[in-house]
């Protein structure tokens, strides 16, 4: 582009180049660097975040993304940018889940009670049971139990368990798994407030954990 009636200059200034060609200035603008393709790690981070979409979706049809809105409410991140940041570091390169153990369900709003455990009975059931703490900030008596599993596979789907009305007060449950889900190897189990979309972060249990210890323990009772 040439310029009428401007002070001679050359070189450059911002994402323009001034030049003086036979008496006259001339201006224009640099070229845009092209793009070039991503790093292995640039991949990887957005197949991660690919992931992390399609897990946001699952937890969405759940019913389950209310709690992290809920959550986000009065920062400046939205839910969904709270879920990332919360459960990108369960995902590897590929858009698979590496550790089941750092996927979050539900924020952290509500306290969970203190020393959760789990253990399969007899009759295939499975018992959870917990301590209340007095006065433990941020709970309440009739805060609900949910459970939910998850599979191996990649399809990122929690699968609600029926637990019946049961209560934080309650101290103990017994439910059974479903016989088309017993192949599901991560249960998590969070509590709820009674009205609102509040939560307490998920407990994970490995399935496989107790199963290999009921077999220990049959094996180690049929040799007694």
């Amino acid at each position: 582009m040439k310029v009428n009636n401007f002070m001679l200059v050359s070189g450059k200034m911002g994402n323009y180049v001034f030049c003086t060609y036979r008496g006259q200035q001339y201006v224009r603008r640099r070229p845009r660097k092209r793009e070039g393709a991503p790093s292995p790690k640039q991949e990887a981070q957005m197949e991660r975040m690919a992931a992390v979409a399609i897990f946001y979706r699952a937890l969405k049809e759940a019913g389950l993304f209310p709690y992290w809105e809920t959550a986000a409410e009065g920062q400046l991140a939205h839910g969904y940018n709270l879920l990332t940041k919360e459960n990108l570091p369960a995902f590897r390169a590929g858009g698979y889940i590496c550790d089941f153990a750092k996927l979050q369900l539900t924020p952290a709003f509500l306290a969970l009670p203190d020393d959760l455990r789990l253990a399969q009975e007899e009759d295939g059931a499975w018992r959870l049971q917990w301590v209340n703490a007095p006065f433990q900030a941020g709970t309440a008596e009739d805060d609900r139990l949910q459970v939910f599993l998850m599979r191996d596979e990649d399809s990122f789907d929690p699968l609600p368990v029926e637990t019946g009305e049961v209560c934080r007060k309650d101290g103990i449950v017994r439910f059974y798994i479903p016989e088309e889900w017993k192949a599901c190897g991560h249960l998590y189990v969070f509590f709820c407030s009674q009205t609102g979309w509040k939560s307490s972060a998920c407990r994970y249990f490995r399935m496989e954990d107790f199963l290999y210890a009921n077999l220990i323990m049959n094996e180690y009772g049929n040799l007694l």
